[in-house]
């Protein structure tokens, strides 16, 4: 649809009368509500590029990416049997991706939702 279209208000009569005052009134909560939470949207995308930018330079990160062999994990075993030890680097990638939605910043922003 055309970017004109969706700001544009419900026709809540047309509504009211085809659907019944029930379905308007849902449609009508449904338009406010959606409308009120584009500021938490917003908000929670600047939280999550906060959160990207981080995860290349946070010193937690860099500690367990740059560990390479020094802290062993515990043995992992297979089905069939084979046993190998892994290394904390292994999950370098995995701690980059978590540490993207788990900053500091998202506490603020789990404030902000419980007070909104």
């Amino acid at each position: 649809s055309s970017s004109h279209m969706r700001w544009k208000s419900q026709p809540m009569n047309i509504i009211r009368n085809y659907f019944g005052s029930v379905t308007a009134i849902y449609f009508a909560f449904t338009g406010y509500y959606n409308t009120w939470l584009t500021l938490p949207a917003a908000a929670g995308l600047c939280i999550f590029a906060y959160g990207l930018t981080q995860m290349l330079f946070h010193p937690a990160v860099e500690q367990i990416c740059d560990s390479g062999e020094q802290y062993p994990m515990c043995t992992e075993c297979w089905m069939n049997g084979n046993c190998e030890v892994t290394h904390l680097s292994n999950y370098c990638f995995t701690t980059r991706i978590t540490s993207a939605a788990n900053n500091g910043a998202v506490i603020i922003f789990s404030m902000f939702m419980m007070a909104w």
